[in-house]
C-alpha cells in the first residue's frame, strides 16, 4: 500500500484500487536475517485491507523475483468485485519469535491516517518490535 516501495519494483505512477480481502488476517512471520516482515494467513473470522495493482504478466515475474519465499497464491474469490486474475504473495503460516523493525512497520503504514494505522497495528498479529530509529533496518521508512 505504500507508493514508494511499489516503486522499488514498478517505477512510475500506478493506478491502484482498494479492496478487502475476507478470511486472511496479517501476521508478521515471514523470516528473514534474523527478522519477521509482513505476511497474511488463512483465518475465516478477519480481513485483510489492501489495494489491486494492474500487472502484465512481465510484472508480476518482477513482483515474484521480489517477493521471494512468499508464493503467488490465487485469492480473487476472497475480494468482492474482483475482476480477472487476482494474486496474493503469501509464505507459510510458521511460529516466529523474531522481532519486528519499527522502520519497516512505518513502511507498511506510510500514508495511513493516523486512526487507520492504529486499526492496522491492533489487526496485525506480531510480537516484539526493535525500536531502530537511530539506525533504520528498512530503507523505505518513511512517513510522507
Amino acid at each position: 500500500m505504500n507508493p514508494r516501495s511499489l516503486a522499488k519494483t514498478l517505477p512510475g505512477e500506478r493506478i491502484t484500487r482498494r479492496a478487502v480481502l475476507k478470511g486472511y488476517q496479517r501476521k508478521m512471520n515471514f523470516t528473514y536475517e534474523g527478522y519477521a516482515y509482513l505476511n497474511i494467513v488463512p483465518n475465516p473470522d478477519a480481513s485483510v485491507s489492501g489495494v489491486l495493482i494492474e500487472l502484465t504478466l512481465e510484472e508480476l515475474a518482477l513482483f515474484s523475483s521480489r517477493e521471494e519465499g512468499y508464493v503467488a497464491t490465487a485469492v480473487g474469490k476472497y475480494i468482492d468485485g474482483a475482476l480477472g486474475d487476482v494474486v496474493a504473495f503469501i509464505a507459510p503460516d510458521i511460529e516466529c519469535s523474531f522481532k519486528v523493525p519499527r522502520s519497516y512497520l512505518n513502511t507498511c503504514t506510510a500514508g495511513m491516517t493516523v486512526s487507520d494505522r492504529e486499526t492496522w497495528l491492533k489487526e496485525t498479529v506480531m510480537g516484539e518490535i526493535e525500536e531502530d530509529a537511530e539506525a533504520p533496518l528498512y530503507i523505505f521508512a518513511s512517513q510522507e
